[in-house]
């Protein structure tokens, strides 16, 4: 084909290319699809085609992965993203691009994207690297925004592998099960039970649990050929290549590939998929390895060792790394499977795979018997079980000066900090520490404390550094001091104290750690007082406290919490789940990682983590609490009531928990319950009382008395909702809404419901349900269009007083608010949407914008839904700091590991 070709032909050949590319594809030629792709783009590029040339990138960056070429996948992801995400961009290559065209490829193609370059960056970084942990933040909110929800399982299957090299394996569990959660085409294009099965067996094996790990290959076997499997043939071979390596480890015959059609003809040749090259490399090591051909099995694992390395594909070297030291080791060549020791931590650190690093730790224990697969534990079955296994003498091995580039850099590394005992000496200050920290308690719950707290100040900077021996000492001193600064002198002193203990102890990680901590403090409350405590700075201090010591459960909170501050969310959610997975009972961890959850959309992940903790023991009473919350906003109400109770065994009663443990028993149809909880909800004196009315009419009306919650509503009714000042805007929604559900039967001029409807419909309350129950009265017609209607609605002087306003909005001059409606033409929706809203007020609403956002539909015309109203004008509220410290449960010992307490 040359360039000059007719525009048609030009169309018609890019098709075949494309149509080509997904052939290889699913064929596993991946070599010659990427050539394909590549002059897929190339011609695309050259005719001004821009959607075939998003598709040859798309292409190129699918295949990068198989091919074990993740720069290739990168950089086609970093372009493919830039043209999803900028029209103007796109048009550089193609000027008259389709917008039609253009806007339905980046509704399908914009979470592939994401998903690509986040596995890519995994690929060549680590999974657990700076970064990864707001890829999936990211990637699901991309899902959300196109619409393509079936693609959150691929961000859930991602988050595992996150998870996964973060070390926490419960996480990962838990992500495996959303995996399985397969509801049929129908809803979900996209099985992956199989991937969640293949996870879960490498869990098992990780423990050594030989027998589960089959039965969930086994598991996964059964799902590869499943009707919404979109590879089946690479899905098959994925499962087969683990089982393989199971088989071999139980002791049992290698599967036996040639009797496995029709898989057998499909396999692409050799150096089509590189990826299924490693897999069957890796069993032929285990093989060559378990036979006893241990130099065969080591040349093996050195060539995969070398060429992952000059692919960039970090998170595949790990595995091949671990096994060619496991290797060595059961050679007894203990020199040099220290160095190559030395480089693989190294590596592993600098890209925080901390499961790597605790499997790296084991196999190079001496007391426990190397095995050709590094796990978490012993297996439970087959000749490496641990009752048949015999340690391996070390011997001086020849290969100890091999050329190793990996191994010469990792000799000028500084080697990372042990993990200290779980059991802490006693400390010399230890004693005088408790005892200024019980005087410090004592001072602050008086009046007038300022000269207390100076001396107990003194008593602390009094301590000659030079005399303090041990850096939790000096740690723990720094830290009391925050509690009795009484002004900026005595911050300024405090601060100089600190910067001589990290100098007293410059590679102590939680003195570090304190110290920035203690300087984010300051340049929160007074920046200018301190101008050399820089976010950078503080940011250098925190990072280097996890590098010196990555098992301290509170530097990362303390990590978590500055990079929370500065808007890197996904640093923060990356520190906060190695606190929570160093220690699961700490609440703070449990609930500093849930609100990075609640606050990115991700509320099952939140109630996972908070389960989890409360599971493991944890005792705080508002672990249990936020779990009852998430499993509201769920609706998950069994759960709902458990952490109630949970939360009522860890505290004292208290408003909302019999509101809450009302609304779940509403949802689960325990009417007369919910009633008794209502009342008991009034009995610990509630802010307010009209939350309590909605859901007792919600109650009263699903059981069908429609007299008694005929009074309720009229009652409420009395109520201005702006008064409510105790609930959230989508809480005030949510328990309106519940009511209109429960007398949405009753007849349409039934005088109460009338009155309810007429009070939502003026406060924007009116569910979706209310309009979509309007237009199944109406008959289906052609050429209905989709608009967006924004009014403007002028409120005058007494707003505040009026049944419309809600709370927080009694100063607005205005309000804004669009409604979504189908009509067949802009008058007629319009006319609808003018009809519906009813402001209660004497002004007018004026038509500010009328947008067609879809037309073409056979369809029901009317209103489809209201929405949340707004003022361009709405003040803001701001806030100051002080210096001084108020104390909080746990506050006093935050700066230590509950281990070492």
């Amino acid at each position: 084909m040359t360039d000059d070709l007719d525009p048609q032909q030009a169309d018609a050949d890019l098709e075949r290319l494309d149509e080509k590319s997904e052939q290889l594809f699913q064929e596993g030629r991946l070599q010659s699809g990427l050539r394909i792709a590549r002059e897929s783009t190339r011609q695309a590029k050259s005719h001004q085609r821009v959607i075939h040339y998003m598709r040859g990138l798309f292409n190129q960056m699918r295949f990068g992965h198989g091919l074990l070429e993740p720069r290739i996948a990168a950089d086609a992801s970093v372009e493919l993203v830039a043209l999803l995400n900028d029209e103007e961009h796109a048009r550089k290559v193609q000027p008259d691009l389709d917008e039609g065209e253009y806007e339905w490829v980046c509704s399908w193609m914009t979470s592939c994207a994401y998903d690509n370059l986040a596995e890519a960056t995994g690929m060549m970084s680590g999974y657990n690297s700076e970064g990864m942990h707001e890829c999936i933040a990211d990637g699901l909110q991309v899902c959300r925004q196109t619409g393509k929800l079936e693609c959150i399982k691929c961000f859930r299957e991602y988050a595992s592998d996150v998870y996964l090299a973060a070390d926490d394996l419960e996480m990962v569990y838990y992500q495996c099960q959303s995996l399985l959660e397969y509801r049929g085409k129908e809803v979900d294009s996209k099985d992956r039970r199989w991937a969640g099965h293949k996870k879960r067996a490498w869990l098992e094996l990780l423990a050594g649990r030989l027998a589960s790990a089959q039965e969930e290959l086994q598991q996964a076997e059964t799902f590869v050929s499943a009707e919404d499997v979109y590879l089946k043939m690479q899905s098959r071979v994925h499962v087969l290549t683990a089982w393989d390596e199971v088989r071999l480890l139980s002791g049992v015959d290698r599967y036996d590939w040639s009797g496995s059609p029709p898989m057998t003809p499909w396999l692409p040749e050799e150096g089509e998929w590189p990826e299924y090259e490693l897999d069957r490399a890796r069993g032929d090591a285990l093989a060559l390895v378990m036979g006893g051909q241990l130099a065969e099995g080591t040349q093996l694992l050195t060539e995969w060792d070398q060429r992952l390395t000059r692919q960039e594909c970090l998170k595949e070297w790990f595995e091949v790394r671990l096994r060619l030291i496991a290797a060595y080791r059961m050679q007894g060549k203990q020199t040099r499977a220290e160095q190559l020791a030395r480089g693989l931590e190294a590596k592993a650190a600098e890209a925080s795979d901390f499961l790597t690093m605790r499997r790296l730790k084991r196999l190079m224990d001496p007391a426990i018997p190397p095995i050709p697969i590094p796990l978490l534990g012993p297996l439970d079955r087959g000749p490496f079980a641990e009752s048949t296994q015999v340690a391996v003498p070390a011997t001086n091995d020849d290969d100890a000066a091999a050329d190793d580039q990996d191994v010469k850099a990792a000799v000028n590394t500084e080697p990372s900090a042990e993990v200290g005992s779980s059991e802490e000496p006693e400390t010399p200050l230890k004693s005088f520490i408790e005892g200024l920290m019980s005087r410090i308690l004592v001072t602050r719950q008086k009046n007038d404390v300022q000269d207390e707290l100076r001396t107990q100040l003194e008593e602390i900077l009094t301590v000659d550094i030079d005399t303090i021996e041990s850096p939790r000492d000096g740690a723990m001193l720094l830290h009391l001091s925050r509690y009795t600064i009484t002004g900026p002198d005595d911050a300024r002193r405090v601060w100089e104290y600190g910067q001589q203990l990290v100098d007293r102890f410059p590679q102590d990680a939680t003195t570090l750690s304190v110290y920035a901590d203690l300087g984010l403090h300051f340049h929160n409350v007074d920046a200018a007082s301190f101008p050399e405590i820089t976010l950078d700075e503080l940011g250098r201090w925190f990072r280097k406290s996890l590098t010196l010591d990555a098992e301290k459960p509170r530097n990362f909170l303390r990590a978590g919490e500055y990079f929370h501050q500065v808007g890197n969310l996904g640093e923060a959610e990356r520190c906060f789940a190695r606190a929570f997975r160093l220690d699961r009972v700490d609440g703070t961890a449990a609930l500093s990682l849930a609100g990075i959850y609640r606050d990115t959309d991700r509320q099952r992940d939140a109630l996972a983590a908070l389960d989890l903790a409360l599971r493991e023991g944890s005792q705080n009473a508002d672990v249990a609490w936020e779990a009852a919350l998430a499993a509201y906003g769920l609706e998950q109400y069994d759960s709902q009531l458990t952490y109630l109770d949970r939360h009522v065994e860890l505290s004292e009663p208290h408003t909302w928990v019999e509101y809450y443990r009302a609304w779940a028993l509403l949802e689960l149809k325990r009417y007369d319950d919910c009633l008794a909880a209502i009342e008991a909800e009034r009995q610990l004196e509630p802010p307010g009382e009209l939350h309590l009315q909605l859901l007792q009419a919600a109650a009263l009306a699903e059981q069908g008395d429609i007299e008694a919650a005929s009074q309720v509503i009229n009652e409420l009714l009395q109520h201005r909702v702006a008064d409510v000042d105790y609930l959230s805007l989508s809480g005030i929604m949510r328990n309106f809404g519940r009511v209109w559900q429960a007398i949405s039967k009753w007849p349409a001029d039934q005088p109460a419901r009338v009155a309810l409807e007429q009070r939502m419909l003026e406060t924007g309350l009116m569910p979706d349900e209310y309009f979509e129950e309007l237009r199944q009265q109406r008959e289906e017609l052609p050429d209905v269009n989709f608009y967006r209607v924004r009014l403007r609605q002028t409120v005058g002087d007494q707003w505040s007083q009026e049944s419309g306003c809600l709370p927080g909005q009694e100063h607005w001059e205005f309000y804004q608010l669009e409604w979504g409606v189908l009509a067949q033409t802009e008058e007629e929706a319009v006319n609808r949407v003018l009809q519906m809203h009813h402001s209660g007020l004497p002004y007018p609403a004026t038509v500010e914008e009328v947008q067609l956002a879809g037309e073409g539909y056979t369809d029901r015309p009317g209103v489809v839904w209201q929405g949340i109203r707004w003022c361009d004008d709405a003040p803001e509220d701001d806030d100051d700091g002080f210096f001084g410290m108020d104390f909080e449960d746990g506050e006093m010992d935050e700066y230590s590991d509950d281990e070492e307490e």
